[in-house]
This record gives C-alpha cells, structure tokens and sequence, in this order.
C-alpha cells in the first residue's frame, strides 16, 4: 500500500483470542477499518448485506464454532469457509491455519485464497505478506474508488521507451523489455509492484505465489529453474540456474503452483509458448 491509499475495511472471521489480538492489531496499526466476527454464519451475513463498504480483505480461521457448515470442522472448514466467502465477495482472502499442512495449504488456495499464513502469528511477518497480497488489483466491485476506465491497448517497445535486456549477462534474452516495474515478453505483460498480469491484452488474476513466480522465471531467461531453485527465490535466497550436481528438492508446493500458473496462461499445449517443462526444471521459452 502507498501513504495516499485508503486501506478500506478489514472482515476478520477468527475465534482464537490471541491469533485475533495480533491481527486487529497489526491491521489497525495499517489503518483498516477492522470489523470482526467468531462465526462463519456472521461473516457470510456481512458480506451479504447491502450497509457500508465492502471488505477489501477477509481473513479466515480454522476455528470457526460453524465453519464444519461449510464443509468439516478445522482445517478443512476453513477450506470450506474459503469457498462460501468467495461466492460472497472478490475481496483479498487470507487463511490463518493452526499447522503447516501442505495439502490444506494448497486445498485453500485452490477454493481462492490469496495466502495462508500459519499460526503463531508474527506480526511483522504478518504484515509483510497482508501487504503483498494487497498489491494485486481487485477484479471489479468498487470497493474503494470509482469504476476504472477502460485500459489501453498494450503499447509496444518504442512507445514504452523501455529497454529490452537480459538477466545475469544473458544478451541472448532479447524477447523481455523492461519498462519500470513492468516485464513484457511475447504477449505477457506484468506488472511487478501491483502483481497485475495481461496475456495478449487480456487481464489474468493469479495468486500472488504465482505472479513471484512467474516474475522469476521472465528475469531468468534461457536458464533452467528446478523447484529448489524458485523456492530459494521466493524466500529471497539466491541459487544457481539449475545445476544438477548440487541438491535440489522437488518441493510439492512449488511444482504445483508451477503447474497452476501454466493453466493459468494456457501454456499447456504441445509446443509451449511461454514456460518449457524439462525433467526436474523449467525454463523460459524463446529466451
């Protein structure tokens, strides 16, 4: 968020008195307007009703007395609760689980949540990964401002004045330009500071685990990522392109986020146009 933008209302539907107490205040601190409520049946109620503002972001528990309405008790309520709130609001959704289970992890991220956090939480963490998930635009509702006007057509390397170039000396990755925070290659054009993505002029919602990949994978040219390599990336580490005599695990979260964003793109034909699957990698395609 910049110091102009308004944070708008917070939805935070959490039982746990201390994982709540952290929460309201790390988002009051960020300036929300933070309503709260300890029941599933409450939270749809809010969403569903016509007073106030919208919520900008929901965060979901696992605790919920009701979220088994939803689906099952605990984790998988909040799975469940992931769902009736997406049917309810395009608000950002964040789910705060008791344990660090890969499947639940992936299981509300693909019912819509944006990001699962895991508790205890900690509040500078916290607010780092609110804040990435608030740099991606909301799909429509005017829920802080006026309706946009329409988006220009894509404008071309000359108009942009950017500059074509390649990541780590690569002179060879003639195909991305570089335009402030935007990265443009062969019909992809994303926005790297609000995590906003056009294919062929057309706007695609990814979640924001795949826009940072995705972000990687455009800086790394003709280089090959393994899942070791892009998971170092996400958590800020560097790692080499992809040697095989050093260890990299093939971490289950990563590859099926890799796969997500393929589907996403459409890049699942037979000659791929944008990302090439090789045994343990992926690399950029035409770079």
């Amino acid at each position: 968020m910049t110091g102009r933008e308004e944070p708008g209302v917070a939805l935070v539907l959490l039982a746990d008195s201390g994982d709540a107490d952290v929460l309201l205040t790390v988002l009051a601190r960020d300036g929300f307007a933070v309503e709260q409520h300890r029941t599933l049946a409450g939270g749809l109620a809010r969403l569903g009703g016509g007073a106030g503002r919208q919520p900008r972001l929901i965060v979901i528990g696992g605790d919920l007395p009701d979220a088994g309405a939803a689906g099952a008790a605990g984790a998988v309520g909040a799975v469940g609760a992931v769902g009736a709130v997406r049917e309810r609001t395009d608000g950002h959704v964040v789910v705060v689980l008791q344990r660090d289970e890969e499947e639940t992890v992936l299981a509300a991220l693909g019912a819509g949540a944006d990001d699962v956090v895991v508790a205890p939480l900690r509040p500078r963490i916290l607010r780092a990964r609110i804040h990435a998930v608030l740099r991606r635009p909301l799909p429509r509702r005017e829920l802080l401002a006026p309706p946009q006007p329409p988006q220009p057509p894509v404008p071309t390397a000359t108009e942009l004045g950017g500059t074509a170039l390649g990541h780590a000396g690569h002179a060879g990755h003639a195909g991305l330009l570089v335009a402030g925070d935007r990265l443009l290659f062969h019909g992809l054009d994303l926005d790297t500071g609000s995590g906003r993505l056009l294919v062929d002029g057309v706007e695609v919602r990814l979640p924001q685990i795949q826009v940072d990949l995705l972000e990687v994978m455009l800086y790394a040219g003709p280089e090959r990522r393994t899942p070791g390599d892009l998971d170092a990336a996400l958590r800020g580490e560097v790692r080499g392109g992809g040697d095989p005599q050093a260890p990299r695990p093939d971490l289950p979260h990563v590859t099926e986020a890799m796969e997500e964003l393929l589907r996403a793109l459409g890049d699942v034909g037979p000659v791929p146009r944008w990302i090439v699957r090789e045994p343990g990698a992926y690399r950029l395609a035409g770079a």
